[in-house]
């Protein structure tokens, strides 16, 4: 017999006992939260959280309006960050998070469904939003 056969059907006979191994032993004991840390001390409602690693961005809710928001992932002082919209609902980060992805409402009526929700590019640290999309309407809860 040929060494390339041989070496195909120790490959092939390897795979086929891992598949069985992890087919055959069964279900994984459910994931344990071991210890949980306390990031923001402000008591404000906060949503729509995306990281890009060393920071967290989110909504929060200040005075019944929804402001963009950030904070180290380690905790610290909540920064806001600046945007020309009433209300803000972050969606995403930049693979070189330096831009965030921001839908923006004029009203609590963006959770609703069914309502026009720009979509905006929001540069990180500071710089000024681009419109992305004249508008997204949001599906029906």
């Amino acid at each position: 017999m040929r060494p390339a056969y041989i070496a195909a059907a120790a490959v092939s006979a390897i795979a086929v006992a891992a598949i069985a191994f992890v087919a055959l032993r069964g279900p994984l004991p459910p994931p344990r939260v071991l210890s949980a840390t306390q990031i923001t001390r402000d008591n404000l409602p906060k949503d729509w959280l995306v990281t890009d690693g060393p920071r967290l961005y989110f909504q929060e809710t200040i005075n019944e309006r929804e402001v963009l928001s950030e904070v180290s992932a380690g905790g610290g002082d909540i920064s806001h960050i600046p945007t020309p919209f009433p209300n803000t609902f972050v969606q995403d980060v930049s693979p070189v998070r330096s831009e965030l992805l921001v839908g923006s409402s004029s009203g609590e009526e963006v959770f609703l469904g069914g309502v026009e929700a720009p979509q905006w590019i929001v540069p990180v640290p500071a710089g000024s939003p681009r419109r992305l999309t004249e508008v997204v309407a949001l599906a029906s809860a």
